[in-house]
């Protein structure tokens, strides 16, 4: 009798999702899906909830392993997911987009061994300076889930997951290292006591220097005065240049053999510098040419902490786990004059300031359950509170948040995996909201499957979406909107998945309607002469692809890889494209593996954005950039390795991408 209740409760699940996909509002029930581990033959990924085979879970999913990190000579997370597929990574002012399957920026969630680090929550600043705010000598994997991942991990994961897992270190072992790069230099050590009795720990700290590259690109805010003028503000800007400090300490004490305690720290400090010049340009009339040039210096302090203990064990039901952590993120940036063509202001004299405190503390918990030998359920929740006190605020803010999920992994026979999941998330500012997914990998044989994922998505305005009221700079003034709508989104993915000896090959096309996504727009010019901008709802967009990649070997030692992305992204209403995007996405590698025999690795690849759309001010236009990369890795018996690299071999540049050309790198590492 047991075992046929259990029979009967996917089909109840199965429902639940599908109500929750057809009718979000009608669900009633508090539960939600979270699928966060993956197994490889060589790693295993801790970024859900339960252990899986790469080639089993039905997300796409893609995994960066130490290996591939180390040949790569990976200084920078932004360099170690250069060749993932379908992730556009470029460069900007402030610090690098990231584009998982087309959105935004700011809806791929960033995560560090499964918490969240999300500390900057505009639409411009989310997760820009996060990628180069993760210590990389501390990094031993990567997991990129593609695709709509609400019902996994709630809000802010509409476009996927990044999930950065780092060392825990089997034996005793010390490493010590540099890099140097055109860009920037690190150094960095590391420390691991491997298992000592009940005790083992990591400890981690880096030094990085990054170098002013100079003035990068253009963007521009064209404004019509009406009577057929415009006024338009051209800005220059440099990379955010200076110093950086890490220091990351995780320990673990072994209660017994089935349960352990976790305690981890983190700390960050930026002490950065970006320069910026500002041209204001009349158009009408009566007169026509350039009547102000402002120069900006930006001076940024940073300091993010980050402390927390977990406990998690095992039984003869399965997994548990429960974590409390909590983080402080503190910002000053000070912006001065630099010059000012006008009288009003004088270098030196102070233009704008913004200083926040984010505190962020999460309790959450799960429990994986073995049902019987078709179902394995995974069940938890999680609690949360951000506190923001910031000058670009109206006010204070605090915020709370609630989740409790539930998901199935259902094999109801030896091909077929079905995976339905409900997740329920409370926010205060914006109440309840419920988010489903259905996933399902079919065995078509032993070398052969087929996968469909089909969910909802949301992500609700950050306290700066709904309360800014920020002057920047002196010449415009962003202002929140408390009236702004959840986004949301129904995606859903196809695609298929073979091996056959030396060659392997997928393909997949994805499909996302997004409703109500946040941007903002020109609203006018105040008293002051401030040019005002507002946040606001894109009523309807759809984005949507196909993701292409192949691989064979070649001999022993060589093997070739390709990975294609074609992106289809329109605001559905204008039908026009959506900007910042590429609408080809292609990157061949031809990759040499000797390690074994003589310890040298080596990568040559070509990497193409083609077709990618920007705008600069009124102008929209496409822009294309193609680069060819190389680096070689070698290791030696004695505990030495050793890379070259040459980044944009042929020294291609390009404005629109703030792409400035070649970049020689370099580094050593040593462990005894």
């Amino acid at each position: 009798m047991k075992k046929k209740a259990m029979r009967r409760e996917p089909a109840w699940l199965v429902s639940a999702v599908l109500g929750a996909l057809l009718c979000p509002a009608c669900a009633q029930t508090a539960f939600a899906a979270d699928s966060d581990a993956i197994r490889t033959r060589d790693v295993v990924v801790t970024a859900s909830r339960t252990e899986q085979e790469v080639r089993q879970t039905p997300a796409s999913v893609e995994v960066i392993t130490r290996a591939q990190l180390e040949k790569t000579g990976a200084n920078t997370l932004t360099e170690a997911l250069k060749t993932a597929t379908d992730l556009n990574i470029t460069q900007s002012a402030m610090g690098n987009n990231v584009s998982l399957r087309g959105m935004n920026n700011n809806q791929t969630l960033l995560l560090i061994n499964g918490r969240r680090v999300r500390t900057e929550d505009t639409n411009d600043s989310a997760n820009k300076y996060e990628l180069n705010r993760v210590n990389m000598s501390d990094v031993d994997h990567i997991e990129i889930v593609r695709g709509a991942a609400s019902a996994l991990y709630g809000s802010d994961a509409m476009g996927g997951v990044i999930n950065i897992i780092t060392k825990k270190s089997k034996e005793p072992t010390l490493t010590v290292g540099g890099d140097w790069t055109s860009h920037e230099k690190d150094g960095y050590f590391h420390v691991g006591s491997g298992q000592q009795g009940k005790w083992s720990f990591d400890l981690d700290a880096r030094y990085s220097d990054t170098r002013n590259w100079g003035y990068l690109g253009s963007t521009a805010q064209v404004i019509d005065m009406g009577a057929g003028s415009t006024y338009t503000l051209l800005t220059d800007t440099t990379n955010q240049y200076g110093k950086r400090y890490f220091f990351d300490f995780d320990g673990r004490y072994q209660l017994d053999r089935d349960r352990e305690l976790d305690f981890f720290a983190d700390y960050m400090k930026e002490e950065l510098t970006s320069l910026s010049e500002t041209d204001h340009i009349v158009h009408s009339p009566r007169i026509s040419g350039t009547m102000l040039t402002a120069g900006y210096r930006n001076d940024f302090d940073h300091e993010r902490w980050t402390t927390g203990l977990g406990y998690k064990g095992k039984d003869s039901h399965g997994d548990y786990e429960l974590r409390l952590y909590h983080t402080r993120f503190d910002k000053d940036q000070q912006v001065y004059y630099t010059n000012y063509s006008g009288r009003n202001h004088q270098a030196g004299e102070r233009s704008s300031t913004d200083d926040m405190t984010f505190r962020s503390t999460t309790i959450d918990g799960k429990r994986t359950f073995s049902a019987d030998d078709e179902n394995l359920l995974t069940f938890g929740g999680e609690y949360r509170w951000e506190d923001y006190d910031s000058t670009r605020l109206t006010s204070d803010s605090s915020m709370r948040y609630a989740a409790f999920y539930l998901q199935d992994e259902w094999t109801p026979q030896t091909r077929w995996l079905i995976i339905p999941s409900v997740r329920w998330d409370y926010s205060s500012a914006f109440g309840s909201k419920v988010t489903a997914k259905l996933g399902s990998t079919y065995q078509l044989s032993s070398q052969t499957r087929l996968k469909f994922n089909l969910g909802t998505a949301y992500r609700a305005p950050t306290a700066s979406e709904l309360y800014m009221d920020w002057s920047h700079a002196s010449y415009a003034y962003i202002k929140g909107n408390p009236d702004l709508r959840p986004e949301t989104a129904l995606d859903f993915d196809l695609g298929i998945e073979a091996e056959q000896g030396r060659t392997a090959g997928k393909l997949t096309y994805f499909h996302n309607k997004v409703k109500d996504l946040i941007d903002y727009r020109y609203e006018g010019v105040t008293p002051s002469r401030l040019y005002t901008y507002r946040y606001y709802n894109v009523d309807e967009a759809v984005i949507q692809g196909v993701e292409a990649g192949a691989s064979q070997r070649l001999g022993n030692r060589f093997t070739l890889r390709g990975t294609y992305t074609y992106l289809d992204a329109v605001n559905s209403l204008t039908d026009t494209p959506l900007a910042n995007r590429a609408r080809h996405d292609v990157k061949l590698l031809l990759e040499y593996d000797d390690a074994q025999a003589s310890g040298i690795t080596a990568t040559l690849w070509q990497d193409w954005l083609l077709d990618y759309r920007y705008e600069l001010g009124a102008e929209r236009s496409v822009t294309h950039l193609g680069t060819l990369n190389f680096v070689v890795n070698k290791k030696f018996k004695s505990g030495l390795s050793a890379y070259f690299g040459i980044d944009n071999i042929f020294n291609k540049r390009d404005v629109h991408l703030f792409d400035d050309g070649r970049v020689w790198r370099g580094g050593i590492q040593y462990t005894f």
